[in-house]
C-alpha cells in the first residue's frame, strides 16, 4: 500500500471527529506528494481540536510520521501524547 494511500486509510479514521473540509485541506496535500505536510497538517488539526485518539491510531500517527520524514520529537506529537484516552 503507497504511503498517500496508508494517509488517506488514516485521515478517514477522523471522520465524524473532525470536519470533512480540515481533512480534505489536510489530505489534499497528498495530491501534491506532500506527504510529510498532508501528515502533520492532520495532526495539527487534531491537536487544535483537542481529538480523543485511542492508542493504536496515535502509535499509526508515529509511524506514517517516521515513514514521511516528521520530525517526531516536534510539539505536535507529545500533544497529541495527551490526547490518547485510557481503555
Amino acid at each position: 500500500m503507497s504511503l498517500e494511500v496508508e494517509l488517506r486509510k488514516l485521515a478517514s479514521l477522523f471522520e465524524g471527529r473532525l470536519s470533512n473540509s480540515l481533512l480534505d485541506f489536510a489530505i489534499e496535500y497528498c495530491d501534491h506528494g506532500e506527504n510529510c505536510l498532508a501528515l502533520e497538517t492532520l495532526c495539527d488539526q487534531l491537536c487544535e481540536e483537542d481529538v480523543a485518539l485511542s492508542e493504536l491510531e496515535y502509535q499509526e500517527l508515529l509511524r506514517l510520521g517516521s515513514l514521511v520524514g516528521a520530525d517526531l520529537n516536534a510539539g505536535r506529537f507529545k500533544y497529541l501524547r495527551t490526547l490518547v484516552s485510557s481503555p
